[in-house]
């Protein structure tokens, strides 16, 4: 069970961010229809109710605010205008961010446990996205929700549910360290000193600018700042993704070499990616030709990438002891991410039948490895 103590907005501190609009880019456009990220992070804390509420319930606030001071366009909104060109996030003094904070009876131990879990279980720590408006011909989505919920006495789960349009995950990981940042030493004089300031210009490379024979595709990403001549900033906030896409028939993925041949056609995919600036805008050409002729319900993608740091994400509280990419369940991806005790964590969500079935598969290649 699950009990809402609180709702509030949290803005950055008024009058310090100038209204500013960033046009969406080549890079940011074939997220505009992606489906939220919902990612849960848990943290085995032992708080009470009373320091929850008393104490970091308002450094949670606080710290946010102070945050989105530097990622504002997190607090702003796609706006998708008829008569643009093309969409654009556009910030403006006074937007927000929605923040749930709730307080659950949940087995905390059961929901971060290694093993087959309901995935039904989670949904009531993802954060409901606020509903996009229309304003005459404008639409207005907003891009971020966050959740916190306490588990009296065993953790608290910080829930996140974000439009991938709005940045990739190199740029949103940076914006939840620093917030962890913020909240654990209290303040952003530290974030000040470090000078990892979110890079927003759109000047730059990123606005240059789819029976046995059914075709199954397999999609991943990497990031591609440093291929760009000059590189772009590591800090640059906003997609700079090239894509890794696998094509194949069914035919080929069955049988006792369908494993073997996936995992040759998935290494030389990779290996053959984009290289420099000339080969990733190629890329990007050719996703967009791909958009319309893939069957997108036969794509099997990966959420996530191993270098992201989400187990050091530490609020005061700790390191994560869990983290779960809850959006899985509905577009079926798998999740790829660093593990907290070691190299790889590999999550998926499948229904009850084809995980028993899945469970036994992996398990039988387990014994004869």
């Amino acid at each position: 069970m699950v009990t809402v103590l609180g709702h509030c907005r949290v803005a950055p501190p008024p009058g310090i961010v100038a209204e500013q609009s960033l046009p969406l880019t080549f890079f940011d456009l074939p997220w505009l229809n992606a489906p939220p990220i919902q990612h849960l992070l848990f943290y085995k804390s032992p708080q009470t109710k009373t320091y929850f509420l008393e104490t970091l319930v308002p450094n949670l606030k606080d710290s946010l605010s102070l945050v989105l001071k530097h990622f504002f366009p997190l607090a702003g909104n796609l706006i998708i205008n008829s008569n643009s060109i093309r969409p654009e996030i556009f910030y403006m003094d006074g937007d927000s961010v929605s923040l749930t904070f709730a307080e659950s009876s949940n087995d905390f131990n059961y929901l971060t446990g290694n093993y087959a879990r309901n995935a039904e279980e989670f949904y009531p720590f993802v954060p409901q996205m606020p509903q996009v408006t229309r304003v005459s011909n404008t639409l207005v989505a907003p891009l971020l929700a966050l959740q916190v919920t306490l588990f009296p006495n065993f953790g608290t789960c910080l829930g996140i549910t974000f439009h991938h349009v709005a940045a990739d995950a190199n740029s949103f990981i940076r914006f939840l360290k620093s917030w962890a940042s913020i909240a654990k030493l209290g303040g952003d004089e530290g974030f000040l000193v470090d000078g990892s300031f979110p890079f927003y210009a759109r000047t730059s490379g990123v606005d240059e600018l789819t029976d046995w024979d059914e075709l199954e595709y397999f999609l991943c990403a990497a990031d591609c700042r440093a291929r760009f001549e000059p590189p772009i900033p590591e800090t640059y906030f906003g997609n700079c993704l090239t894509d890794c896409f696998v094509t194949t028939k069914n035919i080929q993925l069955v049988g006792e070499e369908g494993f073997l041949t996936a995992a040759e056609l998935i290494g030389e995919a990779i290996r053959k990616r984009a290289k420099n600036e000339a080969e990733v805008l190629k890329d990007m050409e050719a996703f967009f030709m791909r958009l319309k002729e893939t069957k997108w319900e036969r794509v099997v993608g990966v959420a996530g990438m191993p270098k992201l740091s989400f187990y050091g994400m530490d609020f005061g509280w700790g390191r994560p002891i869990k983290s779960e990419i809850i959006s899985i369940d509905s577009t079926g991806a798998i999740s790829l991410g660093e593990c907290r005790d070691s190299e790889l964590e590999i999550g998926l969500s499948l229904p009850k039948i084809q995980m028993d079935a899945f469970a036994a598969i992996f398990a039988h290649g387990l014994e004869i490895l």
